[in-house]
Formats: structure tokens, sequence, C-alpha cells
């Protein structure tokens, strides 16, 4: 099943500007301080900033490994692809994943995906998402995983996750994450007792049994709420 994974830190500075408080009953913005994340909007080529991390079970009948599209994007003029995968037995996945550096506990995360995918089995699952790991070194201090995926192909939950489903853009095959703040994460469950020093972003594209599946990124975000 889904293993969390720990790669190296990415250091950039966050900027000095003072956010100015949410006003009573409404949402945050997003904050004016920079995207920690390295080509968060996967504009570049060889996923810049991004490793790209493979897993090929033997019943795999067709895959495509990741790649940068011009074809599809939600902002910008491309977008990441991982798959397709077409498989029919086993689980396969691909990922990119970054690791960046933290200084509060204050962050604002968001992230867009479209999937395409289907099962074509009794033992068919596909899903396609974005997990955010917290985290001091190897000391995770909270993980939450949001997804979406055909009906009747769902994943069982994953343990020590916060389990979320990703919301969809109106008018618009693009699905984002639902929620932005620790804050509003908190409140969903995901509680961090410690200040994290690292977030880890993960692009999933899982397939498991007789399914097929492949999905888009864009627009991924990490910032410091100052």
């Amino acid at each position: 099943m889904l293993r969390s994974v720990i790669l190296a830190l990415v250091l950039l500075s966050a900027g000095c500007s003072k956010e100015p408080p949410a006003a009573p009953g409404k949402p945050m913005q997003e904050p004016s301080t920079p995207n920690l994340l390295v080509n968060g909007d996967l504009e570049a080529d060889n996923f810049a900033g991004w490793e790209y991390s493979p897993n090929r079970y033997e019943d795999v009948i067709a895959w495509s490994d990741a790649t940068t599209e011009a074809g599809a994007f939600r902002t910008g003029a491309r977008s990441a692809k991982l798959g397709p995968i077409d498989s029919k037995g086993g689980e396969s996945s691909q990922c990119l994943i970054q690791t960046v550096e933290v200084h509060s506990s204050k962050i604002w995360i968001d992230g867009w995906v479209r999937f395409e995918g289907k099962k074509r089995g009794g033992d068919g699952r596909v899903r396609a998402g974005i997990q955010i790991q917290y985290h001091i070194g190897e000391e995770v201090l909270g993980n939450l995983f949001a997804t979406v995926g055909p009906p009747g192909g769902e994943f069982p939950p994953d343990e020590g996750m916060l389990a979320l489903t990703l919301g969809r853009e109106e008018k618009s095959s693009w699905y984002q994450l639902p929620y932005h703040t620790t804050e509003e994460l908190d409140v969903k469950g995901l509680k961090l007792e410690k200040t994290p020093t690292q977030v880890t972003v993960l692009l999933w594209l899982q397939v498991e049994g007789t399914a097929e599946g492949k999905a888009w990124f864009d627009d991924l975000v990490v910032k410091e709420v100052k």
C-alpha cells in the first residue's frame, strides 16, 4: 500500500511580509509570500525540483513514464502527466516528490489534479492524488492524502493519514485540494503537536488489479503565512 517517502531537503528563503488576518467567517486568502516549491507550476522540462519515483508491477500491460505536457494544463502552458498505467494485477504507481524547509506551523498548501481512469474488473482500483507530509527529519508529524478516483474503484483507507476528497472546480475537469491552511486541517483532525521543519509534497497515480488511469498535476503551492 502507500508508503511515505522522505527525500533530500530543498531550502528556499521566504518573504517577510505580514499577512492580514482573515475576516470573521471567511476563509483566508492565499498569502503573498513566495512559493517554497521549485517549479511548483510544473512548467520546466525534466521536472526541475521534483524527483520521479516509479513502481511498475509485472502485470502492467501498458506504461508511460511521467512527462510534462503542453496539451493539458490549468494555468501556464504545461502540466505534469503521470501515466497512463494499464494493469491486470498487482499494484503499480508513479510519484513526483519534493521536500521544502519551513520555519512555521502556519503553512498554506494548494494543488490541482486532472484524472482519467476506470476499473476494468472486480479487483480494480485506481486513483490520483496529492499527499502532504509535515515532518521533522524522519519524524512524521502529520499526513494528509487528497484523492480522486472512479466510483467502485476506491482503495482501502491509508493508515495514519487524514483522507480527503479533492474538490472539483466548477465547469472544469480539474480537482483542487479542499483545505489550504494548517488551521483548517487541524479542525479536520490533522493536529500537529510540534512545529514542522519540512513539508514533503507527493503527487501520486496508483493502479491496482484490473484498472487503468492517468493524471495531470498543476499549480502546486507551499507557502508560509507571515
